[in-house]
């Protein structure tokens, strides 16, 4: 295996992940997710990718809280790509011009990183239609937006846009976000971009989310499939089972009120989290799928209800 780079050679705004990373949790990701990352970046590397024109940017888009952007960052890391993790807040900026430069300096590094250990590089935008590029109303056409997108044009023209003078090294890119539509057509449209709608079949949402709960019997796995497939029918994302989870466990060990401790309180937060997922009791954990999936977001600032 390559010796890992050194991070003051990640100089760059982007969060870098190791090829064959094992620096986060494991997660089960669908098959039919990884062979669509795996081919997008298999076309990209192969000797033919300039005769034949393949498309360098991958736009992942689905509902929100299904895992794209990690599961896109674990796929790629996990064939032995160099995984440069671009946000949407690295690529804000403060000035005309900035969200440019971040793409085009993590290109270059993540170009310099691939010759460097002779392993591919990919970068990853997370939330682009959150973010400068988006033209929908919330964000506008600004100066940046312009410059951002005429980068990302440009790179899926000639890959050698940033090349800085370095030898050619193709970096594909993937894009995560909840809707490319509010992305200029001439960014997304076929040559310049693929793009894999992400809405996960309950089954393949419950072989992501049975896991959190530990390994069970094959019993307890009926019973969870039946309340993954409850709630997907429902409309809840991946996150909500991981919420669940989470629920599940505090419900166990309640906050102490004579507490003054912080640290001992999470002490015994993690004794108890093995017992409670020793047998699972599946009236409590419905009775927290139910209060979870009625919990919404409220405002309390209308007018004669706000008090200072």
């Amino acid at each position: 295996m390559n010796e890992p780079v050194a991070p003051q050679e990640i100089d760059c705004e982007a969060t870098y992940v190791a090829p064959w990373s094992r620096s986060r949790t494991e997660i089960v990701i669908p098959e039919r997710f990884s062979a669509a990352i795996g081919e997008h970046l298999r076309v990209n590397l192969a000797e033919t990718a300039a005769k034949s024109r393949a498309a360098l940017i991958l736009g992942v888009q689905g509902p929100a809280g299904e895992g794209k952007t990690e599961m896109v960052v674990r796929c790629c890391a996990h064939v032995g790509c160099n995984v440069f993790h671009l946000s949407a807040a690295a690529l804000s900026g403060k000035h005309e011009g900035d969200a440019r430069q971040a793409l085009l300096r993590s290109i270059l590094t993540a170009r310099r990183v691939a010759l460097t250990n002779d392993r591919p590089s990919v970068v990853v935008l997370d939330d682009l239609d959150r973010g400068v590029a988006s033209l929908d109303e919330r964000t506008g056409h600004t100066v940046n937006s312009g410059l951002l997108v005429g980068a990302l044009q440009n790179l899926a023209n000639d890959t050698q846009a940033a090349s800085g003078g370095m030898p050619h090294a193709r970096v594909p890119i993937i894009m995560t976000a909840n809707s490319l539509d509010s992305l200029p057509t001439s960014l997304v449209r076929p040559g310049r971009m693929r793009i894999l709608t992400w809405q996960p079949t309950w089954q393949e949402k419950a072989s992501m989310a049975l896991p959190l709960f530990g390994a069970r019997t094959p019993l307890e796995c009926a019973r969870l499939r039946l309340i993954v497939l409850r709630y997907h029918r429902r409309g809840q994302p991946l996150a909500f089972f991981a919420q669940l989870a989470h629920e599940y466990v505090a419900a166990s060990a309640p906050w102490p009120a004579e507490c003054t401790d912080v640290l001992e309180a999470a002490q015994v937060f993690t004794k108890a989290t093995a017992s409670a997922l020793a047998i699972l009791d599946f009236g409590v954990l419905r009775r927290l799928a139910r209060r979870l999936h009625r919990a919404k977001a409220q405002s309390f600032l209308k007018e004669g209800r706000c008090h200072v």
